[in-house]
């Protein structure tokens, strides 16, 4: 049986509180004054590189009517 080498320590993860998170997400509502990351309607792909290039624009606020049928 092996024994385990433990060299450094584990950083822990920050925990944030609800008060920033919501700080975030208000900045968020702001910065995309109140547009959805998704427009309502029903999208169709031939490949799933054409997808991904659609949330990729829809996330950057660029224009994904070409893909809505």
């Amino acid at each position: 049986m092996q024994t385990e080498k433990i060299i450094g320590k584990r950083k822990v993860k920050t925990v944030y509180s609800y008060k920033e998170i919501n700080n975030l997400l208000i900045l968020t509502q702001k910065l995309r004054e109140g547009k959805p990351f998704y427009k309502k309607g029903v999208y169709k792909f031939k490949t799933f590189e054409e997808n991904q290039i659609c949330a990729l624009k829809a996330m950057t606020g660029q224009n994904i009517q070409e893909f809505q049928q």
